[in-house]
């Protein structure tokens, strides 16, 4: 089995992950490896640039062929008028970045001279990760609340894996995301929707398999099962939303706090959210603003250990989350 394995985005953290993906997927698989990058990173969104040691990622990976452009440069895009861009302009342009970046992988090599393509970000570590040959494209399934969508209306954008011909589809999302924009297709500022409209539209459905035993650990996060614990599948604002006097996590009507300015975010509903996985971590069924179960208060010491616990995964993944780059 011929296996090919692309690398793209920014390198970010890529010496933390290299043993990992080394292991599990290069060595595993004997795979040949490709790069499309920058020669440049950052470690989240706003951090400032950094320089990316070029000849030592490349003397580690030893890929087949690469690029490093020395800047992120994008073909002109004519905007809709109120086309679908919940996430605001400049989130509009870094997704169009990504999937450019992911284009130009055909420049490197054609993906159907393989029999299996992965693609894979510089600063992700997985668990469980087996390839399918028989499958088109696989995808691993949520194992958390992606945020600002639905599960059931996203797919994972930073992981994947499948045939030569159908991995060549997926490279080619950047040809159509002007279509998908001028038609309301999909929503060109959100990486895990606009993947699922264009698979949907023009792949089909029905050639994806969710890919439900990987796991995995991207930066410097905890793993995604862990995850699950904090931004269960049914939704933040679901849980609890009557006591909350929240109507849904995915109200129309009503930003919902991963929607609003990150500092007024990050100062009015670090409260409540640390309030929400502090019950969880408790594994209580008290709604939110109620007080703690008598039985929970006679294991007080139990009980701050778990509230430690929780703040320290909340600060670690929220700023995650809010801060930095979905590419």
């Amino acid at each position: 089995m011929k296996v090919a394995l692309l690398l793209t985005g920014y390198m970010r953290n890529w010496e933390k992950h290299l043993p990992n993906i080394k292991e599990n997927i290069v060595d595993k698989y004997s795979a040949d490896v490709y790069i499309t990058s920058y020669s440049y990173s950052e470690l989240f969104k706003g951090s400032g640039l950094i320089n990316v040691d070029k000849d030592k990622l490349i003397k580690e990976y030893q890929p087949k062929n690469y690029i490093f452009r020395d800047k992120e440069t994008l073909p002109e895009f004519e905007f809709k008028v109120n086309g679908l861009e919940r996430n605001g302009r400049e989130w509009s342009y870094r997704i169009l970045k990504q999937w450019y970046t992911i284009y130009l992988a055909l420049d490197l090599f054609d993906p159907e001279d393989y029999d299996v393509v992965i693609k894979c970000r510089s600063d992700f570590s997985t668990k469980n990760f087996n390839i399918k040959p028989d499958k088109d494209l696989v995808i691993p399934a949520w194992k958390y609340h992606p945020g600002p969508c639905e599960p059931n209306e996203s797919y994972i954008d930073y992981f994947v894996h499948g045939n030569g011909t159908y991995i060549k589809k997926y490279f080619k999302t950047y040809e159509k995301l002007k279509e998908l924009h001028d038609n309301d297709w999909g929503d060109i500022s959100l990486g895990e929707t606009i993947i699922k409209s264009y698979i949907d539209r023009y792949i089909g459905a029905e050639h994806v398999t969710y890919d439900y035993d990987m796991d995995w650990l991207m930066r410097d996060e905890i793993w995604a099962s862990e995850k699950a614990e904090l931004f269960p599948l049914e939704g933040l604002f679901d849980i609890n939303a009557q006591a909350d006097g929240i109507s849904g996590f995915q109200n129309n009507n009503t930003k919902s706090l991963y929607q609003t300015d990150n500092e007024n975010l990050w100062n009015s509903n670090q409260q409540r959210l640390t309030r929400r996985f502090y019950y969880r971590m408790l594994d209580t069924d008290q709604p939110i603003g109620v007080g703690l179960t008598a039985k929970q208060e006679k294991n007080t010491k139990e009980i701050e250990s778990k509230q430690k616990k929780a703040d320290l995964l909340i600060e670690k993944i929220l700023y995650s989350h809010f801060f930095n780059s979905n590419h």
